[in-house]
């Protein structure tokens, strides 16, 4: 069975306030910033020892929703959902859909 950290990890979803207020952000900006929001979700949420190198978003909808690749220090790949905020301080929030964490800890 799944131990408690995994399923809290399964089920994290993390927000994090980036600066630049007043300015809308670029994908590029997004993407960076979800480098390191990915970072914290791995490492501090589920003590998972690898490092997100690079977010790429795939697709962008209308509603400041984006679906991303996440490029992982061991080369593999994950899915993530990004959603932006710029009426909030340019919040962006990552989501790591639980089968990608759950394909983490197989690893």
């Amino acid at each position: 069975m799944f131990n408690k950290k995994f399923l809290m990890g399964c089920l994290t979803i993390f927000v994090i306030t980036i600066g630049l207020s007043g300015c809308s952000y670029t994908e590029s900006d997004i993407e960076e910033s979800a480098v390191s929001i990915v970072n914290q979700i791995l490492h501090e949420q589920n003590d998972i020892d690898l490092d997100c190198e690079d977010v790429i978003i795939t697709q962008a909808y209308d509603d400041d929703t984006y679906d991303a690749k996440a490029t992982l220090s061991d080369d593999s790949v994950i899915d993530i959902n990004i959603e932006y905020y710029p009426d909030k301080d340019n919040y962006v929030y990552v989501e790591i859909p639980s089968e990608e964490m759950a394909s983490l800890y197989y690893w």
